[in-house]
């Protein structure tokens, strides 16, 4: 397989991949919302992720003010930050997680409210290496680093069966794979789980990493990396989520209209479609 290599096929796994006012009040003080404002949202999106920033920018700068709202942006550490001050009312919405990850989230915070309401991206995600050109390359015992969360091992798993490096028990949904369910392991790899933080270093440590290239290009790697480089399916686009009780008003239903505007998706190819895929309704 040549180095390079864009997957047409959908990978069906679960699958990469982070202080203002707030349109809704601090506790103890009344909602906007309630107060008749209604109309500033304030968003967050990953600390020092360009593509989320950017389409949270865009849709501020562009896009809002068509549908009669105001947007205010900020950046927060990463996922969990931003799921604890969606669900404290600190923030109004964020980009950041597709849903099958937000699926994980609520199973260990069942006291929290929070949606995905509308897909704006679906990321491309790469098997990477400074070793090898090829899968047909890598040598028995190959080292290979996924994703040690459940939702993005699994697609990682999935990813590696697709380029027929291994072969997983059929009788196994591709959301529940595990190293455990295969079954076929010609080169006898072994696989390296590793956090989100250290899976661009594995690039260079191990065989072969699967991250969301927009890992690379944040680590500083361009294509010649790449071995495969895929695109996610729709259903685990990155997601404008918002709490759930929310989703009914309607100056939340601007607000998820404004990110469903095809501009956006535009706006996504244009600017990062080495890394991204927009998404259209």
């Amino acid at each position: 397989m040549a180095r390079n290599t864009r997957l047409a096929a959908v990978v069906a796994v679960t699958a990469a991949a982070a202080l203002a006012l707030s349109a809704c009040a601090p506790a103890g003080e009344e909602d906007a919302t309630d107060a008749g404002a209604g109309t500033v949202f304030m968003l967050a999106s990953g600390a020092d992720n360009p593509l989320e920033g950017g389409v949270l920018g865009f849709v501020r700068d562009e896009v809002a003010a068509d549908y009669g709202i105001t947007i205010e942006t900020r950046e927060l550490q990463d996922s969990r930050i931003l799921n604890e001050s969606l669900a404290a009312g600190e923030i109004d919405g964020h980009v950041a997680i597709h849903e099958p990850y937000l699926g994980i989230v609520l199973a260990g915070e069942t006291s929290w409210d929070l949606a995905a309401v509308a897909p704006i991206y679906t990321s491309l995600v790469t098997l990477a290496s400074t070793k090898h050109d090829t899968i047909e390359a890598l040598p028995q015992g190959a080292l290979i680093a996924i994703p040690d969360d459940p939702v993005n091992g699994a697609a990682a798993l999935n990813v590696l069966q697709q380029v027929g490096l291994i072969e997983i028990d059929s009788s196994v949904k591709p959301a529940a794979y595990t190293v455990q369910d295969i079954v076929k392991n010609e080169k006898n790899v072994t696989f390296v789980p590793a956090g989100a933080a250290q899976l661009a270093r594995s690039v260079e440590d191990a065989d072969l990493a699967f991250l969301p290239t927009s890992f690379l290009r944040a680590a500083g790697y361009d294509e010649s990396v790449e071995v495969v480089t895929m695109s996610f399916p729709d259903e685990y686009a990155i997601q404008l989520v918002i709490r759930g009780a929310d989703a009914s008003d309607a100056n939340y239903k601007k607000l998820i209209e404004a990110f469903k505007d095809p501009r956006v998706a535009d706006y996504v190819e244009a600017e990062f479609g080495d890394i991204a895929t927009g998404i259209r309704e």
